[in-house]
């Protein structure tokens, strides 16, 4: 019994080696095309269909992570498709390949949003009509991460690293065009008013 549960080990461990060598491998992957796609693509929309897909939901956070970075620094997240040209039937679910339904549940990738909204690497994105899929991620993240501990110190914390912003007004506008907040709008305005009050203390 000892010797089957120490083999049983021994395979889980390959299994974990396995699964982090793969994991690493996409990441460099989504990485590479992503640096590429920054610097040689000009835009190309075949191209930047492909990279919006390194963002999908169910992609090894690290891989997301390596491919968001990326294209942040190529200034070129802007580049991306909107969300309804990647998913044009959200009434199938097929926005869910991009927006997972509980919110963004990977913590570095959660911060990647909030610096994006915070520091304006979004603010280009946000002039389009409609704002490709990073704003798209970013605000459907920013809005779990509110509205699912409105009122705590986390939530208003989050929400006052935004509200510093002078695109303000357009980040606020797509967190109420989220899967979130077309059921829970009221819950939106109530985590608002709590991020706004005191927000220069």
């Amino acid at each position: 019994a000892a010797a089957a549960a120490a083999a049983a080990a021994a395979d889980d461990d390959d299994d974990d080696d396995e699964r982090a060598a793969r994991e690493m491998a996409l990441s460099s992957h989504s990485e590479t095309m992503c640096e590429k796609f920054a610097t040689e693509s000009f835009g190309d929309p075949l191209f930047a269909r492909h990279v919006a897909f390194t963002l999908r939901a169910d992609a090894p956070p690290r891989a997301r992570c390596a491919a968001w970075l990326a294209l942040r620094e190529g200034v070129a997240l802007h580049l991306l498709p909107p969300l309804p040209a990647l998913a044009p039937h959200p009434e199938e679910g097929d926005q869910f390949l991009f927006l997972p339904p509980g919110g963004e549940c990977d913590e570095e990738m959660l911060e990647l949003y909030v610096q994006a909204l915070e520091s304006g690497a979004l603010d280009r994105g946000f002039t389009q009509s409609p704002p490709p899929l990073p704003c798209a991620l970013a605000s459907h993240a920013i809005t779990h991460a509110v509205c699912s501990s409105q009122g705590t110190t986390s939530s208003i914390l989050t929400l006052r690293r935004i509200l510093r912003r002078p695109n303000t007004e357009r980040v606020l506008r797509s967190m109420m065009h989220t899967p979130l907040t077309q059921k829970r709008r009221p819950s939106v305005a109530i985590a608002a008013a709590f991020g706004t009050s005191g927000v220069h203390h």
